[in-house]
């Protein structure tokens, strides 16, 4: 994934190391819950508050001489989430750019073309095909 800012291109690639050290994966789960359990300006807060975080984290690949940080002792790694929500905010100046449709594709990077696609799609298999032994003893059952 590619975003523009200021006529510079930045790709955005989730590594392993960063992604599961930064906790970044805990922090989507949380914000994606909360979408569905809280009212709206409490969902979107929470969305709003991890999207410099889950930036920060997809440019450590190709980026980390800008936004890079520590991932061992995550020493910078707030001075590097303020950049992003610096970063974001004069991004979002431009009515074209969509906040949401930039978490959306983050979010997405980071399930469909990182190191855990495999991990997703092998899970979500296993959840078919549990929801289908449920279905067929169901179906035995009546």
């Amino acid at each position: 994934m590619k975003i523009t800012f200021n006529e510079k291109e930045y790709s955005i690639k989730f590594g392993y190391k960063a992604t599961v050290k930064s906790g970044i994966i805990k922090k989507i789960a949380k914000a994606e819950s909360d979408k569905d359990h809280e009212d709206g300006f409490e969902s979107v807060e929470g969305i709003l508050l991890v999207l410099p975080e889950l930036l920060v984290v997809g440019l450590q690949v190709h980026h980390a001489d800008e936004f890079g940080y520590n991932i061992d002792t995550n020493e910078g790694y707030d001075d590097k989430v303020n950049k992003a929500f610096d970063f974001i905010d004069k991004w979002a100046e431009n009515k074209e750019n969509d906040i949401f449709a930039l978490y959306n594709n983050l979010e997405q990077e980071l399930v469909d073309d990182s190191f855990l696609s495999s991990l997703f799609q092998r899970a979500i298999a296993e959840e078919q095909k549990a929801e289908e032994t449920k279905q067929k003893k169901s179906t035995k059952k009546n």
